[in-house]
C-alpha cells in the first residue's frame, strides 16, 4: 500500500462539531464590545509606555513561543499553533477586564473607594498576556484531547479563577511573584492536570501524540523564543527600573544554568543520547523557578544555583514523572507538570527562603527593601493597613501561603471546569479525532510528507520490481500525480 498523504482525512462524525463553537465565539466577542464600552477607558497616565518593549517580548512568547513549542505533534501541529493563537487572544481580552474588575472590587471593599472605570494602559495589556499564559499552560496538558468548543469554555472559566487568585495573592496576601511562578505557572499547571484528569483521554490506547524529526525542529523554534524572552516576562510587571534590571539579570543567569543542567542530565539518563523533549522544555525551567524571586537580591551565584536545580528537577520529571502520573490517570500531553508545575513549586520555596533573609543591609537601605517587599513598609505609610509592617519571616510565610492558595484555586477551578466541559453538550472528542489536524483544518492534497511502500512479509531486502509489478505501477502512478511532467527539450 502507498500512503500518499501525510495527514489522512477523518470522516466527520454523525453530528459534526459545528454551530455551538462559532456561536460561542461570536457571542464572546460581542460581549467584549459591550463590556469594554461600559467599563473601560484610556488611562491618562502614559508612564506605562516605558514597558512597551517588555510587553512586546511577552507578546512574542505567548503567540510564537507557546504556539510553536506545541507543534511537536506530527498530526496536530496546525491545531497547536492555530488554537494557541485563538485562545490566547480570547484570554488576553477577557483577562484584562477580569483583572480590572477584581482589582476595582477589592479596592472598593478595602477602602470604600468609589467605583470607577477600568483604566486601560500597557500594564493592562501585560496583565492580559499573563492571563493568556496561564490558559496556554493549561492547554498544554490537554491539547489534542480536548475539542475546540470545550477549550473555549475552559478559557473563559479559567480566566475567572486566574483573576480571583491573582487578586488574592497580590492584594490580599501581599506575596512577591513578579514572574508568575505561583499565579501563572503553578496555577496553570495544576489547573491543567485536574482538567486532564476530569475529561480523561478519549484516545487512550488508540491514539498518541506522535512526533517527528521535522516537528521537533519547529518545536525547538518555540523553545528558543521562550528562552530568549523569558527575562522580559519576569521583569515586565515590575514598577521600577532597578527591580526590572535585577529580574532580568537573575533570570538570564538562572535560565542559562538550567539549560546547562538539562544537556548533562539528559545524556546521563537517556542512554548516552540527548532527548529533544528535554531540551525543548526543561531548558526553560530556570525561568519558571526564578519567577517568584527574580526581583529579590538572591545574589548571582544563587540565581545560577536555582536555575541549575530547576533544570535537574524538570528532566527528572520528564524521564520518570510522566509515566508515574499516567498510572494515576493523569495524561499530560506536553509535560506541563515537569516544565511548569515542579519548577514553580521549587521557585516558590526559593522565594520564601530569599524573603526570610531580606534585611535593610542586604538591600542597601530601607527604601530598596520596601520596593522589593511593599508589605514590609510601616503601616503609617501605606493605605492598606492589613498588608504592612511585616518581618522577613512573616513575608516568607506569606510566600508559602500564596503557593497554597494558587494550587488550591487551580485544583478547584480545574475540577469544576472539567466536570462541566465533559458533558456531551460541549462535544468531547472521539478517540479517532484525537491529535488529528484533519478533523478541523483543511489539509491540502499537495501536502505530501513521504511515499511509503509496505512490503509483504516474504519480500527480500532488495525489492525486485519484476516480481512485484503492481507495486511499481502504483508508485509510478503516484509520483506522476506529485511531480511535474518533464518539459520537452
Amino acid at each position: 500500500q502507498i500512503n500518499r498523504f501525510a495527514f489522512p482525512r477523518i470522516e466527520a462524525p454523525a453530528e459534526p462539531m459545528v454551530g455551538r463553537f462559532e456561536l460561542g465565539l461570536f457571542g464572546f466577542q460581542i460581549m467584549m464590545f459591550v463590556l469594554f464600552g461600559l467599563f473601560t477607558q484610556y488611562s491618562d497616565d502614559a508612564s506605562s509606555v516605558a514597558a512597551y518593549g517588555l510587553y512586546q517580548h511577552v507578546h512574542v512568547m505567548i503567540f510564537v513561543g507557546f504556539g510553536f513549542l506545541m507543534t511537536f505533534m506530527r498530526k496536530y501541529s496546525w491545531g497547536a499553533v492555530g488554537f494557541t493563537f485563538l485562545f490566547a487572544i480570547v484570554a488576553a481580552q477577557w483577562g484584562m477586564l477580569l483583572l480590572g474588575f477584581a482589582h476595582k472590587l477589592y479596592a472598593v471593599a478595602e477602602s470604600k473607594a468609589d467605583w470607577k472605570r477600568i483604566d486601560i494602559d500597557i500594564n493592562s495589556l501585560i496583565g492580559g498576556d499573563f492571563c493568556a499564559a496561564a490558559v496556554l499552560i493549561t492547554l498544554g496538558g490537554v491539547i489534542g484531547k480536548i475539542s475546540h468548543l470545550q477549550m473555549l469554555i475552559v478559557t473563559i472559566l479559567e480566566s475567572i479563577f486566574f483573576a480571583l487568585n491573582e487578586t488574592l495573592v497580590f492584594l490580599a496576601l501581599g506575596a512577591v511573584d513578579a514572574g508568575g511562578a505561583m499565579v501563572d505557572h503553578a496555577f496553570g499547571a495544576y489547573f491543567g492536570l485536574m482538567l486532564s484528569f476530569m475529561i480523561g483521554n478519549p484516545g487512550k490506547g488508540a491514539k498518541t501524540a506522535e512526533t517527528s524529526h521535522k516537528n521537533g525542529l519547529f518545536a525547538m523554534i518555540g523553545s528558543l523564543f521562550l528562552w530568549m524572552y523569558w527575562p522580559s516576562f519576569n521583569a515586565a510587571a515590575l514598577p521600577t527600573a532597578d527591580l526590572q534590571q535585577r529580574a532580568i539579570v537573575n533570570t538570564v543567569l538562572s535560565i542559562g544554568s538550567s539549560a546547562a543542567a538539562v544537556f548533562a542530565l539528559s545524556l546521563l539518563l537517556r542512554g548516552g543520547k540527548i532527548d529533544m523533549e528535554d531540551v525543548q522544555n526543561a531548558t526553560l525551567a530556570g525561568g519558571v523557578a526564578m519567577g517568584a524571586c527574580c526581583s529579590m537580591r538572591v545574589d548571582p551565584w544563587a540565581a545560577l544555583l536555582i536555575g541549575y536545580i530547576a533544570g535537574l528537577i524538570s528532566v527528572l520529571g520528564f524521564v520518570y514523572g510522566s509515566d508515574v502520573m499516567r498510572r494515576f490517570g493523569l495524561d499530560d500531553t506536553c509535560g506541563i507538570h515537569n516544565l511548569h508545575g515542579l519548577p514553580a513549586l521549587f521557585g516558590a520555596v526559593a522565594s520564601a527562603i530569599a524573603a526570610g533573609f531580606a534585611t535593610e543591609d542586604r538591600y542597601r537601605g530601607q527604601l530598596n527593601l520596601w520596593a522589593a517587599f511593599p508589605a514590609m513598609m510601616p503601616c503609617n505609610q501605606v493605605a492598606n493597613g492589613n498588608m504592612c509592617d511585616r518581618t522577613s519571616a512573616q513575608q516568607a510565610g506569606y510566600q508559602i501561603a500564596a503557593l497554597a492558595v494558587s494550587i488550591s484555586f487551580a485544583l478547584l477551578g480545574g475540577a469544576i471546569t472539567g466536570a462541566l466541559v465533559r458533558l456531551p453538550f460541549f462535544q468531547p472528542l472521539m478517540a479517532k479525532e484525537c491529535f488529528e489536524d484533519s478533523v478541523l483544518w483543511h489539509i491540502e492534497d499537495g501536502d505530501v510528507e513521504e511515499l511509503t511502500v509496505h512490503r509483504p512479509p516474504s519480500a527480500t531486502a532488495e525489492l525486485d520490481a519484476d516480481q512485484h509489478p503492481s507495486v511499481t505501477q502504483q508508485l509510478s502512478g503516484s509520483l506522476s500525480k506529485v511531480l511535474p511532467e518533464p518539459e520537452d527539450c
